[in-house]
């Protein structure tokens, strides 16, 4: 049978896989004498990544949920943790087979059986690849215009978008190497960056209550967010292969999943514990409370179907809460 994978034509040793260079093997196996990676590689390549704004809104939506602090924060925990236990599983296989996951699974359902895991792949990659596209195009765009005074209409974000698509399309046909020491790069600025907003927001932090559920109980409500934070690490796991691969096949299979989990779990947990300290929901808006807000500073509305005009409003049961949001 004819091979049509063309890096399958390359001889073993003869592959070229460095930093800038465009990687010549594909999804064929690659030889043991070109697997020059190690396990902790595989810490860096999860764990920096988690830190986009795409990432973080699965830690936001446990607050927005309905969620407190606490509760959401152990929601995502338990989430993040439940998870990551599938890197256990799936990261040791690479470095055996030499290839993808993808492929790996054809072992077990076949050639054409393998094709539904692809397709779920592709599905995942293009999801992620949008939400991507759209949230770091938005931090570039009102990045510039708070530095330099740049618009952030619709014109600003197109071209931003097409400044990322380039880049990602670009970084990906370069391949495993140069994605591998950009993740390095990525995850010690993470680190730096975390560090600096703890620092900033430490001091305005405080914990907020739940209440309003969207699944109408705290329970519901708390599973549908674990389940959400669970989602993150999972989805990553059609995606170990490309870079466990070039892990020698004697690695210790122990490992390299510990290093494949530690990376995966401190990623997700920590870019979405961050996200549930920096988003706090929004009070909703009971019905005729707007009406009854106005101090006497101000001038109530003739009907509640106005708006309120309050010099200092007030909700009903506290001061701090704007009736006209």
């Amino acid at each position: 049978m004819k091979n049509l994978e063309a890096g399958a034509a390359i001889g073993a040793g003869q592959g070229e896989d460095d930093f800038g260079k465009i990687e010549t093997r594909g999804i064929d196996m690659i030889p043991d004498v070109e697997r020059k990676s190690k396990p902790y590689e595989l810490f860096t390549v999860f764990f920096g990544p988690q830190f986009g704004y795409g990432n973080m809104i699965f830690g936001a939506l446990a607050i927005a949920f309905g969620l407190g602090w606490w509760a959401a924060f152990s929601a995502i925990t338990v989430g993040s943790l439940v998870g990551s236990l599938v890197f256990l599983a799936v990261t040791p296989v690479s470095p055996k087979t030499g290839t993808n996951n993808q492929v790996s699974s054809g072992a077990a359902f076949g050639v054409r059986g393998r094709l539904l895991g692809s397709g779920i792949t592709w599905f995942i990659a293009v999801g992620f690849f949008v939400i991507l596209v759209f949230t770091s195009a938005q931090a570039l765009i009102y990045t510039f215009s708070r530095w330099f005074g740049t618009s952030t209409g619709l014109g600003a974000l197109s071209l931003a978008m097409a400044v990322i698509i380039v880049v990602t399309c670009v970084t990906a046909v370069l391949g495993h190497r140069t994605l591998e020491r950009s993740d390095r790069v990525i995850t010690i600025l993470s680190i730096i960056a975390g560090v600096l907003v703890f620092v900033a927001f430490a001091p305005k932090f405080h914990v907020i209550p739940g209440g309003h559920y969207l699944l109408g109980s705290f329970w519901p409500t708390w599973f549908l967010s674990a389940t959400t934070a669970a989602s993150l690490p999972i989805s990553w796991g059609p995606f170990v292969g490309d870079y466990g691969r070039y892990i020698p096949a004697n690695a210790s299979p122990r490992v390299v999943g510990a290093y494949g989990f530690l990376g995966i779990f401190l990623g997700c947990w920590l870019a979405m514990g961050l996200s549930t300290s920096s988003r706090e929901p929004r009070a909703p808006r009971r019905p005729g409370s707007c009406f009854r807000c106005c101090s006497s500073s101000g001038s109530p509305p003739t009907s509640r179907a106005q708006p309120c005009r309050c010099t200092t409003p007030r909700w009903t049961s506290g001061p701090g809460r704007s009736c006209t949001g």
